[in-house]
């Protein structure tokens, strides 16, 4: 299974999905969170081989699972847009997030 990361184009919330192509891709990715609503053609969905090995028999990384939010922000550069800082202080992937590091000026 390959990993695809979608999202509604020019759009910042993205996922990972897992499908065996990119038409599979993007017929998950209107089921997830990220594409809710969206019209088929305008999801965008791009390879996303280093998320790979993270399959496990599933369809979808979940943010809100902790490793895979450790995943994602420390191998794919995903960040929260629009975090509140106290939230970020309790994120099992402060010590590799960008919004995190620039907030707290690291």
């Amino acid at each position: 299974m390959k990993a695809w990361l979608v999202g509604i184009k020019d759009e910042f919330l993205k996922t990972v999905v897992f499908a065996e192509n990119r038409n599979k891709a993007k017929s998950l990715a209107k089921s997830t969170e990220a594409c809710d609503g969206a019209k088929y053609i305008d999801i965008e969905a791009r390879r996303l081989p280093i998320a790979d090995s993270q399959y496990k028999g599933r369809t979808e990384m979940e943010w809100d699972n902790p490793k895979d939010r450790l995943f994602l922000v420390k191998n794919c550069d995903f960040c929260c847009e629009f975090a509140e800082l106290s939230e970020c202080d309790k994120c099992s992937a402060k010590k590799y997030c960008s919004f995190y590091q620039e907030e707290k000026g690291v």
